[in-house]
């Protein structure tokens, strides 16, 4: 696990905050390494209590990698495998951490990583490889009930958000996708449940489904859904800072985003058309536009599946489903990412209706960009 460490070399106690307020004696008190997870992008001011004195405050923020998608295959427009050396499709830059996890011998599953356990078999089933019982499906409120609930590891537990559940998704396999070795029997045809609010419609909450790979609102009393359940601290929420050069930076994970869609620019995206193609059948194609883009002096590429969801705002009721102060005049429609297949490409839509939904659709269809730069 990535952690992150308060250390003092006068002694006293440190006391810290992640508000930006100044830290006092009424501050959390540091006790042991912090998870870099939970914490990325948040301001963090501490200071050293000794004695009725204190230390001089010190602000710092930190951030973590995204875990890679683990796609090392390449094809191009039409579905043809190629080489990945030099296309800067994510087989070739393999962007963000390697999934590590552990099997902890007891039904959980450690992520190394993150930090965080997950129950290793789904609801409903049992035994070292999932083989006993069979998965039952449950609405929301069940399914909550039963994770708070779960007596597992000596832990508590709950429902993933829909970020933490979908960085299960391992795009190196198919039917389901996800690590079986580590999550044995997971089921290929049900949505798993998340408790992230649909926030166009509360009587919904996101789901995931790993036969599919594509993330849906279900209602909350009248689908029943798969239930796979968590322990550990949410991960925190991507803050940003505008660069004032054409980039948004993600204070998070350190990617340097272009700020407007292309065939958009000035200060709030004002300017111009944004511009819809393909894939990657030419050079001028969503791939090769990025590989070419020239932006504050900056190295840029087509963001993966993963990069690309981290900028999705799954709290906004209104179109587009980004933040829309450092990503103005973002459009209410799919936009592409360099993870695919033989025919398609993995893709978001950032419109309202289908909000943050990961996809696919063709490659010759036409849709939108934005590039990644970094970390």
């Amino acid at each position: 696990m990535v952690e992150l460490s308060l250390t003092s070399s006068i002694g006293g106690e440190i006391r810290y905050t992640t508000n930006e307020t100044e830290p006092s004696l009424n501050s959390t008190i540091y006790l042991k390494p912090l998870p870099i997870y939970h914490f990325a992008g948040l301001i963090i001011k501490s200071k050293i209590f000794l004695n009725s004195k204190s230390s001089p405050t010190v602000t710092n923020n930190y951030s973590y990698s995204l875990i890679q998608t683990s796609q090392s295959i390449c094809y191009n427009n039409v579905g043809g495998l190629i080489s990945c050396t030099g296309t800067k499709h994510d087989g070739d830059i393999k962007a963000g951490v390697i999934r590590n996890y552990l099997d902890e011998q007891d039904g959980t599953v450690k992520d190394n990583y993150s930090g965080l356990f997950w129950q290793k078999c789904s609801r409903g089933q049992s035994g070292s490889s999932c083989s006993i019982g069979l998965i039952t499906q449950h609405n929301f409120s069940d399914a909550e009930t039963y994770c708070a609930g779960l007596n597992l590891g000596n832990k508590t537990w709950r429902l993933p958000t829909i970020t933490e559940l979908a960085n299960l998704i391992d795009f190196s396999t198919s039917s389901p996708s996800i690590r079986l070795i580590f999550f044995p029997l997971t089921s290929n045809s049900d949505k798993y449940w998340t408790t992230t609010n649909y926030s166009q419609d509360t009587s919904k909450n996101w789901t995931i489904n790993f036969g599919s790979v594509v993330s849906q609102p279900e209602s909350k009393s009248g689908f029943l859904g798969g239930v796979k359940c968590i322990s550990g601290l949410a991960s925190s929420e991507s803050t940003y800072m505008d660069m004032g050069d054409g980039t948004i930076k993600n204070i998070q994970n350190n990617l340097l985003w272009q700020k407007c869609t292309r065939g958009q620019s000035g200060t709030n995206c004002e300017i111009g058309v944004p511009t819809s193609t393909q894939w990657g059948a030419t050079v001028t194609d969503a791939i090769g536009y990025c590989n070419a883009l020239s932006l504050a002096g900056k190295t840029w590429r087509l963001p993966n599946i993963n990069e690309l969801r981290s900028i999705t705002d799954y709290t906004k009721i209104s179109n587009p489903t980004v933040n829309s102060i450092f990503f103005p005049s973002t459009l209410s429609n799919i936009y592409w990412s360099s993870t695919c297949d033989t025919g398609q490409a993995r893709i978001i839509d950032f419109n309202v209706g289908f909000s943050g939904g990961i996809g696919f659709t063709p490659k010759t269809n036409s849709y939108f960009t934005r590039c990644v730069s970094g970390p």
